[in-house]
């Protein structure tokens, strides 16, 4: 029998997946290398146990970042795009479990 995720293991899962999807099909640039170590900053604070609304703020913003690099380099239908959809759905949960 498998476990369903949790929302935190869900999120981390999905931020690697961000994580791993920009490094491979964004051009590598300042912008990308600023998201790319917000990004590694957010799985790491959640790693250590921090869930505070202060986390998922800094995640959001660090997907907002990968999002708008995307948004430059790939079409609209490539699997970055699903991801970051992804982590906005668990980290929603995230918050609706945390209140």
């Amino acid at each position: 029998m498998i476990d369903a995720l949790t929302p935190t293991s869900a999120m981390l899962s999905t931020l690697s997946q961000v994580q791993r999807l920009l490094i491979l099909h964004v051009p590598t640039s300042d912008a990308s290398m600023a998201a790319d170590a917000l990004v590694k900053k957010s799985v790491s604070d959640m790693e250590q146990g921090h869930r505070d609304p202060g986390t998922l703020t800094d995640a959001a913003m660090a997907l907002g970042r990968v999002e708008a690099l995307a948004e430059q380099h790939l079409p609209q239908r490539h699997p970055l795009f699903d991801a970051l959809r992804n982590a906005e759905m668990t980290m929603w949960e995230m918050l609706r479990t945390a209140a």
